[in-house]
């Protein structure tokens, strides 16, 4: 095997999920606010299941809405019959839901509303299940001349609370047959952007390019970079291209560093790359107008430069997407998720460096990412080493779950097998920090180690191990608390926090986040002085 920058070309260890764990016993450790972002994966096990706890999920932060409280909600499409977020999870009590709330505020006459947006190229638009009161205070975007240029966001947006975005429609098929993403930001800074855009649809305006000067970068609370785009309307008023046929104005659409479009940001943050890409993609489109042998080429070059790059996309049985299969699993293994899944392989993420995180609700096509006429679409770049772990684990999970065939072309990099742990772990006190050291894992495939602190036991075997201990749709299944702000209760109609395992915790959220990342194979110490992403250990704790 050869070694390059401490990976070798087995992949498995390069997700490094769950090294080291420790207990400690954490007295006077000051009440806190949840991490600012939380994410919720569909289950993607091609099964279109009636109620699912993601449908749950959403079901919920519908409930985080008051009367008060103006909602956007977005989806390309809505499906048809019963859907938690609009009916609620028991309809004829009429106590949560889109439903619910929009009888609520006409009782209440509040001066907010509910703005619910769909395409309507879809059979039904704004499904029929939303009541009269919502689709007063809705907008179905008018069609647009050549049919090429969709709605494509998927939001769920309450300002000062949130915003959820991803790859996941609001039908019942998203939250479980299709693997799918929703993400959840609790920056305001972000939320208020969204907002912004939000408006300028109901506002009519959509499609526009109009945006100029710099993209948008904003700071979490604990320092992580969160990069937004809309496009096409932060394309910087440039044209780059007009429907099908239509030359770039630009030449080499996202070929250029300068370039203002999704492509081209997604094509700069992997020519930054410094040690690995992962990418878990709907569809590679290639085509003129979309010039996706950039993407094509900056994964080829990455792996021909001793990088690790694997990924799984949905070739759709396509003549041009299958040639650039081709390629890429000439090049490095990627999978073809055409099999199993007869459902759509739907999520739209990359994880750069095990640091960033691409995702949102754009395609790797020239609608989804270059035409000034194209769809509006939104796409983060996040970087964030805790949020690339989850996206990771859940890359594992596809592939080992869901039996996505290896490619067949030269060696599988994908890899089940762990690294050998650490030894020699200990952990000692001083009054502001604990300094941890262990002796390195001998595996040469190591990138880094990740420490958790807890005032509970923390099951090494449980984390980061991509799998559904109890069976219930969710996987690294850790008792942290409340974080998702997501009560567990085992019946569907039940919003309070139960102990579902009976092991004496309730409300227990499927996973928890590292503390500290620590970069290196050959690293032996690290320095724990925050708990619970960021916030300042009290005085004396041991």
């Amino acid at each position: 095997m050869r070694e390059i920058d401490n990976i070798t070309r087995r992949c498995g260890t390069i997700i490094v999920l769950s090294l080291l764990s420790f207990l400690l016993f954490v007295c006077e450790v000051p009440a806190s606010a949840a991490p600012w972002w939380w994410v919720h994966f569909s289950k993607g096990d091609d099964n279109s299941a009636a109620t699912s706890n993601t449908e749950r999920w959403l079901e919920f932060a519908v409930n985080n809405a008051t009367v008060n409280d103006t909602v956007y909600a977005f989806s390309f499409t809505w499906g048809s019959g019963n859907w938690d977020m609009i009916n609620g999870l028991d309809p004829s009590a009429n106590n949560v839901g889109l439903n619910a709330l929009a009888s609520a505020k006409i009782e209440a006459d509040p001066c907010n509303y509910i703005f619910v947006d769909s395409d309507d190229s879809t059979t039904g638009g704004v499904p029929g299940s939303l009541t009269a009161d919502i689709n007063n205070d809705s907008r179905i975007e008018p069609g647009s001349p050549n049919g090429q240029e969709d709605s494509h966001n998927k939001l769920l947006i309450i300002p000062g609370k949130f915003v959820i975005t991803g790859s996941m429609n609001f039908t019942v098929g998203a939250a479980t047959a299709q693997p799918n993403d929703a993400l959840e930001i609790r920056v305001p800074s972000v939320i208020n952007r969204y907002v912004e855009q939000a408006e300028e649809f109901r506002a009519g305006t959509w499609h526009d390019n109009t945006a100029t000067g710099p993209p948008y970068y904003f700071n979490s609370p604990n320092g992580d970079t969160i990069e937004l785009y809309f496009g096409p309307d932060d394309n910087n008023n440039i044209p780059t291209g007009s429907g099908p046929g239509n030359a770039d104005a630009g030449g080499d659409v996202g070929g250029d560093p300068a370039d203002p479009t999704i492509l081209g940001v997604v094509d700069r943050v992997l020519r930054e790359a410094n040690q690995s890409a992962f990418y878990m993609v709907n569809i590679f489109t290639s085509s003129d107008e979309f010039d996706s042998a950039n993407v094509e080429a900056h994964l080829k070059a990455m792996a021909n430069a001793g990088k690790l790059v694997e990924g799984c996309w949905y070739s759709l049985d396509n003549s041009p997407a299958n040639a650039m299969r081709d390629r890429l699993q000439l090049n490095h293994e990627s999978r073809d998720a055409n099999t199993p899944y007869t459902n759509a392989f739907h999520i739209k993420a990359m994880v750069i460096d095990q640091e960033k995180v691409i995702t949102g609700s754009a395609n790797y096509s020239a609608s989804g990412m270059v035409w000034t006429d194209g769809n509006d679409e939104n796409k983060v770049v996040i970087d964030d080493f805790r949020l690339a772990r989850k996206y990771l684990a859940y890359y594992r999970y596809l592939l080992n779950t869901q039996v996505i065939a290896p490619d067949g072309v030269g060696a599988n990099t994908f890899e089940t097998a762990p690294p050998i742990a650490p030894t020699n772990f200990t952990v000692t006190a001083t009054p502001t920090y604990f300094n941890a050291t262990w002796t390195a894992s001998p595996s040469t495939d190591v990138t880094r180690y990740f420490l958790f602190i807890s005032t509970s036991n923390i099951d090494t075997k449980a984390i980061g191990d991509g799998i559904d201990n109890e069976g219930d749709g969710y996987i690294d299944e850790d008792p942290v608390g409340d974080a998702d702000f997501f009560a567990s209760g085992t019946d569907l109609g039940d919003m309070t926090a139960n102990d579902d395992d009976a092991d004496g915790s309730s409300d227990e959220d499927p996973w928890m986040y590292p503390e500290v990342q620590v970069k290196g194979r050959s690293s032996t110490s690290g320095v724990i002085s925050t708990q619970n992403v960021g916030d300042a250990l009290a005085s004396g704790t041991n």
